[in-house]
């Protein structure tokens, strides 16, 4: 009896410690996906921008709108900070082995997708660093376009009818080319990652309905 009473106790705590491990990594699940959402979003505003710069006589064009575009297009990244203290506890606990085997493998498989979207977010934040941003820095006039994006208080203003013919070299528009290739990339590979995290979420959701 008493050996019948320890194994229900320790099956009772399992059950427990399983459950409030897939309690966590639904909750992470779950902002993670809005992370991830507030990712495309931005990403869709810096592409859009990117386009009106490459596709649009800049010259006909306010500049205020050529300002925002600058802005939003040429300076602007997106960022990502996925929420995976679920999985880690997991992995530092050594008690993975308690949840399903299908739990295991979406979290496996959720671990590689996380791997290369964040490969190709450094992909984005590498070229903006070495590319872009030594570009803008020495072809642009950046004092007017900073006071007029980012309210700075700086008297310089851009005139009414600004030169952007330093967007329309080969290189400018090669790297802003650059950079939208980057940002489908990503485009891509997130959907790739908002597939798994669904899917995993499914099987977490059934696996704690069972408890």
């Amino acid at each position: 009896i008493a050996l019948s009473a320890d194994a229900w106790y320790e099956s009772l705590q399992e059950t427990e410690a399983e459950r409030r491990h897939l309690t966590s990594l639904h909750e992470d699940l779950a902002q993670t996906t809005s992370q991830l959402q507030g990712l495309q979003r931005g990403r869709d505003r810096i592409e859009q921008s990117l386009l009106g710069l490459l596709e649009a006589d800049l010259s006909d064009e306010p500049v205020d709108s050529v300002s925002a575009w600058i802005d939003t297009g040429l300076f602007r990244l997106v960022f990502f900070e996925p929420h995976v203290a679920a999985m880690r506890d997991l992995e530092a606990s050594g008690e993975i082995g308690l949840l399903p085997p299908e739990v295991r493998l979406g979290v496996a498989e959720l671990e590689q997708q996380l791997a290369v979207f964040e490969g190709a977010m450094d992909d984005l934040r590498d070229a903006q660093v070495e590319h872009v941003d030594p570009y803008l820095v020495s072809r642009l006039p950046l004092a007017p376009l900073l006071a007029s994006s980012d309210g700075l208080a700086i008297a310089e203003r851009l005139p009414a009818t600004p030169d952007w013919s330093s967007l329309e070299t080969v290189q400018a528009r090669s790297l802003m080319a650059y950079k939208l290739s980057l940002l489908k990339v990503i485009s891509t590979y997130g959907t790739g990652l908002a597939t798994e995290i669904e899917r995993l979420t499914l099987l977490v959701d059934a696996r704690l309905n069972e408890l």
